[in-house]
């Protein structure tokens, strides 16, 4: 769970690749385009720069891309669903570098977001910033959950944040210190962990804001390896 130098390295130049990767989507979402679409031209890009992808063991697909009410699924399959406008589209993106993993989600809106939308992708963002202000060396990891649980809780969305607020990632996706509400375990220098919240509306769209993050007790702050924008984007 502690990572060294080389292995925040990998992970750092996985999510750098990753930033990348929605620089792309931005150029490259429309109306029309399929969730299969998108993924193999991502797996391809990926590539490109050096990167492999993974697998969930949940899902039979590398990546997660989910259009409109597919993204109230937390771990949708891709399918050749086309995008439509006012789709909300759900990008969470995994990738392998010099063997090690970092995991980022962002959700996009096309051509248009309407007020319900809009105002659970700033629950979402709060809480998700809230997660991140939290993370310090000697904090519980249920704290961390909890953090961004209430905020949620809050804005009247309990019940739709169906999963745990995060984990670790190194050589595999998900791996440990888990970031759930039961998890007494003490954050530690240099463990890499995702935040991760989200809020799914079953049969409309999903929201979820991921970056992956090292506790860096050396600076005395945790270094965020996601530098892409959270910020809603209205594509097209």
């Amino acid at each position: 769970m502690i990572k060294d130098n080389d292995e925040i390295k990998a992970i750092s130049n996985a999510a750098r690749i990753i930033d990348t990767l929605y620089e792309i989507c931005m150029q490259e979402i429309r109306v029309g385009m399929s969730e299969r679409e998108l993924q193999t031209l991502l797996i391809f890009e990926a590539m490109k720069r050096g990167a492999n992808t993974t697998s969930y063991k949940s899902t039979l697909n590398p990546l997660i891309i989910a259009g409109g009410s597919n993204a109230a699924e937390p771990h949708a399959e891709i399918s050749d669903r086309r995008f439509l406008n006012g789709d909300f589209i759900v990008v969470d993106l995994t990738l392998r570098y010099d063997g090690y993993i970092a995991d980022a989600t962002r959700t996009f809106a096309l051509g248009t977001a309407n007020n319900e939308m809009k105002k659970v992708y700033n629950i979402v963002k709060e809480s998700q910033q809230a997660g991140l202000d939290a993370l310090k060396v000697g904090v519980e990891c249920s704290y961390i959950d909890a953090v961004c649980r209430q905020l949620i809780e809050n804005g009247g969305y309990s019940n739709e944040f169906i999963h745990s607020t995060g984990h670790g990632i190194g050589l595999e996706v998900h791996e440990p210190p888990w970031l759930t509400m039961k998890n007494p375990e003490i954050l530690q220098p240099n463990m890499a962990v995702t935040i991760e919240p989200g809020i799914y509306l079953d049969g409309k769209f999903g929201v979820r804001i991921e970056d992956s993050t090292i506790i860096d007790v050396k600076n005395s702050r945790v270094r965020n390896l996601n530098e892409f924008s959270k910020d809603l984007i209205v594509l097209g």
